[in-house]
């Protein structure tokens, strides 16, 4: 078998963010407050199809030559047929949106406790139309919206000139592709 496959996949993203310094606890350095926000927008389409050379068994061609010899043109039409395995889910068109806003603080406590804080907030939308090839009415529709909340901390302690602890932790998000909403199955 072989495919024929066309995907369009068009993203789009803009983003606005601020930093604005700041001198917490009369530190001598800048302390820093960032904050900004984010769009993406992605759109993608499929356009896939599945054909495959039968070969006509009940013959007594011989199949062991090399292809280069099988595949011409008397053989195709004689022993060979040419058959379209598209599957009813193999194409689906999709779109992703993501809006986000986040804000962070960098700052020093006693003048050596290096301080980062920060809060992302993510509304995600994915939504998925699988659809027959040679039927485009029928469609199975996915729609993945969720608002997720993404904190994240860290501490820099120095203990000696080159030494230093780090402590953090974070709240991350993985999300499926737009083919993983799919109705395809996936391998």
């Amino acid at each position: 078998p072989f495919y024929y496959a066309i995907v369009n996949d068009n993203i789009h993203d803009a983003k606005v963010e601020m930093e604005i310094p700041f001198f917490f606890l009369g530190n001598d350095s800048a302390d820093y407050f960032d904050f900004g926000g984010q769009i993406m927008y992605q759109k993608r389409s499929t356009d896939i199809r599945r054909f495959a050379y039968d070969p006509d068994n009940s013959s007594d061609f011989d199949f062991s030559q090399d292809p280069d010899d099988i595949f011409v043109e008397d053989y195709i039409t004689e022993y060979l047929d040419f058959e379209e395995f598209t599957e009813t889910t193999d194409n689906y068109t999709g779109t992703h949106t993501i809006a986000a806003g986040y804000f962070n603080t960098d700052m020093l406590f006693f003048d050596n406790i290096r301080t980062n804080i920060g809060l992302r907030t993510e509304f995600s939308q994915q939504l998925v139309s699988t659809y027959d090839f040679f039927d485009p009415n029928t469609v199975v529709n996915a729609d993945l919206s969720v608002l997720d909340w993404l904190p994240s901390v860290n501490f820099t302690i120095p203990l000696v000139e080159r030494l230093q602890i780090r402590t953090g932790g974070s709240r991350t998000v993985n999300r499926p592709d737009l083919r993983e909403l799919s109705a395809a199955p996936l391998y």
